[in-house]
């Protein structure tokens, strides 16, 4: 490989040319201030000799951080077999594995995998796509997603820092499926585990969440990620809810599919967010149609900070909930997030516990108001330790919220839900 192939790969040209947009726009910008703030004359050619001196740093730094597995002895990433079930680099810095999706986005045909993505917008008669993302996830401590930053003057993608979506092939039906039960015939858990993501969340954002909840629940079956068209945009929320309701009826053909075509012993869903609205939809569709005895049985659904109506929760729960092993609910009420939607929506969040905690029958209520959140107190799903590890008792060993850890027993109006306390 040639130098010139070495620096377009390592993104040291890109990096060069924001810096220097941005080094003009600087000095543009203290042109206009200098005199305004009576700065004095050196303040220009000191911030022009700073801005010369720190572009051959960022240039070291870019081709060190060079965003790839480190296993160019064996081949490009792209070129590493997806039969072997975990990837790990020479030192253990990371593991890569596979994200099986099915979605019902539009995709943007003018990208080249791995960075081709799906948009917001809605596919072509809800057909679904399906497909296959390797993805490598470092060591680091468990809930964090990391990401490049300008903040910490990271421009590059690190499989040794970052989560990373390193390839990313499609796939029609009948291989999606041949592929996800030869993964469970070598894996060593014989149980697939599905996400479904909020809203305003990208197609590239949620391969990345599913792949680090597959690693920090240390899941060794398949993990598989159903993505509905979020625009990924904060002021599209109207969108977003319209879009994740026109895909339940997809989501349910999805569900029908991976239970009787797999060959899973179980399937566990985690749907965060708005995703609820679209999977408890489905969720009445596939329960009220005909049960195969050899279909996979959902063993777990989790509904962790669910952006639909609490009543309307209660009275979808009803449907569903005696047909599945266990159904788990996470509400705060230091969620944010779901306070500027009842705000728009006028009516309480079934992720909320203000004014009341919303219980009802076969569902297990865990109020999650206690744990340590980031600002807006939506994310603890995939970013809080002690909910990572709740969730992990809870697929690995099926227990109820009485026999794990910080659960304390609660009452209201003579209901039963429970505290967690980490």
């Amino acid at each position: 490989m040639s130098i010139v192939q070495k620096l377009i790969r390592r993104k040291v040209f890109r990096v060069a040319i924001a810096y220097a947009v941005i080094a003009g726009l600087l000095l543009q910008v203290s042109d206009v201030l200098v005199p305004v703030l009576h700065l004095p004359d050196w303040f220009q050619f000191g911030l022009a000799l700073l801005l010369i001196l720190g572009l051959p740093v960022v240039l070291i730094y870019s081709w060190v951080n060079e965003p790839t597995l480190g296993i160019e002895k064996e081949g490009s990433v792209a070129s590493v077999e997806y039969e072997s079930t975990r990837i790990k680099d020479s030192e253990d810095n990371f593991v890569g594995f596979p994200v099986y999706y099915a979605t019902d986005r539009a995709r943007f045909n003018w990208q080249k995998p791995p960075n081709r993505v799906f948009s917001g917008g809605r596919c072509k008669n809800g057909e679904l796509r399906f497909g296959k993302c390797l993805v490598s996830v470092p060591d680091r401590p468990k809930g964090e997603l990391p990401r490049p930053s300008w903040v910490t003057l990271q421009f590059t993608e690190n499989p040794k820092k970052h989560v990373v979506i390193q390839s990313q092939d499609d796939l029609d039906q009948a291989n999606f499926v041949a592929e996800l039960k030869a993964r469970l015939k070598q894996s060593e858990q014989t149980d697939a585990l599905v996400f479904i993501h909020g809203y305003n969340v990208k197609f590239s954002a949620a391969v990345r969440r599913t792949a680090q909840l597959t690693r920090d629940l240390e899941f060794l079956g398949p993990s598989i990620l159903y993505s509905w068209p979020s625009l990924g945009f904060t002021l599209a929320y109207s969108i977003d809810d319209g879009n994740a309701q026109w895909s339940s009826a997809h989501m349910a053909g999805f569900i029908t599919l991976i239970r009787s075509k797999l060959g899973a012993s179980c399937i566990h869903i985690i749907a965060h967010s708005m995703g609820n609205q679209p999977l408890m939809n489905a969720l009445k569709d596939v329960c009220a149609g005909k049960q195969d005895k050899e279909d996979a049985r959902i063993k777990q659904v989790i509904m962790a900070a669910p952006d639909v109506d609490a009543e309307r929760f209660v009275d979808l729960a009803k449907h569903f909930s005696t047909d599945v092993g266990r159904v788990t609910l996470y509400a705060s009420s230091k969620d944010y997030a779901l306070k500027w939607s009842k705000r728009f929506r006028w009516y309480q969040r079934a992720g909320q516990t203000v004014p009341s905690v919303t219980i009802t029958k076969n569902v297990d209520t865990i109020d999650a108001s206690a744990v340590k959140t980031e600002i807006l107190g939506h994310s603890y799903i995939g970013d809080n330790r002690s909910i990572i590890r709740d969730v992990h008792d809870m697929i690995r060993h099926n227990e109820s919220p009485n026999n794990r850890f910080g659960m304390v027993k609660k009452t209201q109006s003579g209901s039963r839900f429970w505290f967690y306390q980490p």
